[in-house]
């Protein structure tokens, strides 16, 4: 008896470092600097969002605020059910009127399209939502308003603070 054995979908991997990490933000903070939009404030998507989004908020000298999604399941490379936090996170009474949503990539642009219908939904003073991620991957059904590279959809982005999934409590005194 044969049986069938789906093959695995071979995925390319893509190592950042931190120097192009840093570039790439800074090709991403002209590139919105030159549209010559203002905003009021900073969103940023938790977790591959938070070094983008405060090295812009620094940049741009603009309030920051967390939302957290998580679209992955931690332990593989497998998309999960979308999970979206139920508030934001800030530090000023309430959302600005023009907003500045960052995270790190867009990969199928699910995750965007999620955060941005809650943000809409859940404050009334948001008159205007733009997007700036770092990496737009083909095939993505969502295109952000700013981003620094194209990668293909079957790349695997490893970014230069993953190393840090590695690293447990209990092997840090060696």
């Amino acid at each position: 008896m044969t049986t069938f054995v789906e093959p695995k979908k071979v995925v390319n991997e893509e190592y950042i470092s931190w120097e192009q990490y840093d570039q790439l933000t800074l090709t991403l903070a002209n590139s919105i600097h030159q549209s010559e939009w203002e905003f009021d404030q900073i969103v940023c998507i938790a977790r591959g969002g938070m070094f983008v989004g405060d090295s812009l908020s620094r940049i741009f000298d603009k309030e920051f605020a967390v939302i957290s999604a998580r679209s992955y399941d931690k332990n593989s490379k497998e998309p999960a059910k979308l999970t979206i936090s139920k508030e934001i996170a800030m530090t000023t009474d309430t959302l600005g009127k023009r907003i500045l949503l960052i995270d790190d990539l867009v990969d199928s642009g699910g995750t965007m399209d999620k955060v941005i219908e809650f943000i809409k939904q859940k404050y009334s003073t948001v008159e205007e939502i733009r997007t700036a991620v770092l990496w737009k991957k083909s095939g993505s059904t969502y295109t952000p308003n700013y981003f620094a590279a194209t990668a293909q959809k079957e790349t695997w982005i490893h970014q230069p603070f993953e190393k840090f999934d590695k690293i447990k409590p209990q092997t840090l005194k060696q």
